[in-house]
């Protein structure tokens, strides 16, 4: 519970092995403008593979990518978390 409430508030989820150790992975939803999720974008990579910044820079991207459909799907403009 706590891992989805920080989810919310950071606006993207990060899984850092906990499925498959050499795994991670940065997701955010794409919210409507009620704030429902109604899909989400993810970045999955082998950790072998990944730079010590990979995971705040790939999740700028991730969100930065999400907010844009949500505004192409909704022409709204969303506010960032």
């Amino acid at each position: 519970k706590l891992a989805v409430e920080e989810a919310r508030a950071q606006g993207y989820a990060v899984d850092r092995g906990e499925l498959h150790r050499d795994v991670y992975c940065v997701a955010a939803p794409i919210l409507e403008p009620s704030g429902r999720a109604i899909a989400a974008i993810s970045v999955t990579a082998r950790a072998t593979d990944l730079a010590a910044t990979w995971e705040e820079q790939t999740a700028a991207l991730v969100v930065k990518t999400t907010q844009e459909a949500a505004r192409n799907l909704f022409s709204v403009t969303l506010m960032v978390r």
